[in-house]
């Protein structure tokens, strides 16, 4: 018991030594800069998100319909040649 103590109070000293570095917080900073997220304008990555919603809504209004319900598609002619 007295052992696993031991052994539990170094790890958690590693562990805290390992976090609490001198560069730790430089290397962190350096890491976010660099990330995708100062690469692009986030005016552009969020832009698609309405348009996104709003062909998932009309999709789902689409399937829920009962007009959907009755519509029958015709295989084309010479049939399906990339869907095996």
């Amino acid at each position: 018991m007295a052992d696993d103590t031991g052994q539990l109070q170094a790890a958690i000293r590693a562990d805290f030594d390992q976090d609490n570095r001198p560069d730790v917080t430089d290397r962190v900073v350096n890491e976010v800069k660099c990330s995708i997220v100062f690469q692009y304008s986030w005016e552009d990555l969020l832009q698609a998100g309405p348009v996104a919603l709003t062909c998932l809504g009309s999709c789902f209004i689409a399937t829920a319909s009962n007009t959907s319900r009755s519509l029958t598609l015709e295989p084309p002619k010479g049939g399906f040649q990339y869907l095996k």
